[in-house]
């Protein structure tokens, strides 16, 4: 008897799309996620916050991204601000987008937990530019609709061996 098939990386795209619209409505209070479009490259000039999900069959980030001023209105709605709020300092920024992914990966990892019960989930961090992806670093991307703000969903999965204990991806300013 063979144990479950190790994840596609359609199938975490897809699981983080769930997680991405149950966070929207239930954390945010946000009126659903809609698919604007599926691609395999990362965007560019977005900003974001991406997390590690690391397990006995794949070494992931998950990442949340979009233009600076949408990050600001989802950390603002996850902190119960409005629109005349001042905006978050960049630190409260970082801290408040970064929460909202650790919520997002917490969702996926549940959704995912029967078919790979060894998932542990990283710390996040807010990048604003874009990533170059390294070798070995497959995308999988999900242009969205969260309410009325447009961001993008992201996984990137490592599939050379020895990255795959780093889970490293570059990182280049926008």
């Amino acid at each position: 008897m063979t144990g479950p098939q190790p994840l596609s990386l359609r199938d975490w795209l897809d699981a983080l799309v769930a997680a991405t619209e149950e966070v929207a409505v239930c954390a945010l209070g946000l009126d659903g996620v809609k698919v604007l479009e599926l691609r395999d490259q990362p965007p560019v000039g977005l900003a974001g916050s991406y997390l590690a999900v690391l397990s006995d069959q794949a070494s992931v980030h998950v990442a949340l991204v979009a233009r600076i001023e949408d990050c600001q209105t989802l950390g603002k709605t996850l902190l119960a601000l409005g629109p005349e709020d001042p905006p978050l300092a960049p630190a409260d920024l970082a801290d408040a987008f970064g929460e909202i992914v650790n919520i997002l990966a917490g969702s996926l990892k549940s959704k995912l937990a029967d078919r790979d019960a060894t998932m542990r989930l990283g710390l996040p961090i807010f990048i604003n530019g874009h990533i170059t992806p390294s070798p070995g670093l497959s995308t999988a991307t999900a242009r969205l609709k969260l309410g009325s703000i447009e961001a993008e969903a992201m996984i990137l999965r490592t599939s050379d061996r020895r990255a795959r204990k780093a889970g490293e991806f570059l990182a280049v300013p926008g």
